[in-house]
């Protein structure tokens, strides 16, 4: 099975507003998505929650069996 059409071409990387971000004036109040060429975009509370910025799920990166994981989790 390919894979590679569900996932984005160019996909965004998201900084929260946290301890590490408070000063940053480039991130926005819910967070920011910084494209591949590093372009950033504040993202709304909605989009926020739905990638998991504000509880703390959202990882940037999965190792094969975390992928594995959460593609069953998502099937649930």
């Amino acid at each position: 099975m390919d894979l590679i059409p569900y996932f984005p071409r160019d996909p965004e990387i998201y900084h929260i507003k946290s301890y590490h971000n408070k000063e940053n004036l480039e991130i926005g109040e819910f967070g920011s998505a910084e494209a591949p060429d590093g372009k950033l975009r504040d993202v709304d509370k909605a989009e926020a929650e739905a990638i998991g910025l504000l509880n703390n799920t959202y990882t940037q990166v999965l190792l094969e069996d975390e992928l594995i994981k959460f593609l069953k989790e998502q099937q649930k």
